[in-house]
């Protein structure tokens, strides 16, 4: 059991590399596509156009595989953060996304910025904190 538990511990030690690559391509993927969308509704609200035609519903059947509400998550999140979220080293799009709604919000991520908190983490701290 002992060498399972071994084998395990070192799997997931060499695995942490790969999964922060992979949550910084998820983060920078979900900044870039967020600020399209958002400038893409800004540009039909300038015109005039309807709002059923610049919702986040007519986006996602524009483009496909998507829903209207990872639409709507993307949007929001760069349309509130998008000017700050590189003053938060270390912090990925999850985070950003998960205090959307707070509105404590900028006093946590920087918290887990310089906490090197995982979003569970900085919601746990908050959580006890409140």
């Amino acid at each position: 059991m002992s060498d399972d538990s071994t084998q395990y511990t070192e799997l997931d030690a060499d695995s942490k590399v790969f999964v922060g690559r992979w949550n910084r391509l998820i983060s920078t993927t979900n900044w870039t596509k967020g600020q399209i969308i958002l400038e893409w509704r800004e540009a039909l609200v300038s015109a005039g156009v309807p709002q059923q035609e610049h919702s986040d519903e007519a986006w996602a059947s524009r483009v496909g595989g998507v829903t209207g509400q990872h639409v709507g998550r993307l949007r929001r999140v760069v349309s509130r953060f998008g000017a700050v979220y590189e003053q938060y080293d270390g912090l990925y799009w999850s985070h950003f996304q998960a205090v959307l709604d707070w509105d404590d919000a900028e006093m946590w991520l920087e918290g887990a910025a310089q906490n090197s908190w995982s979003v569970v983490g900085m919601k746990k701290n908050r959580q006890e904190t409140l």
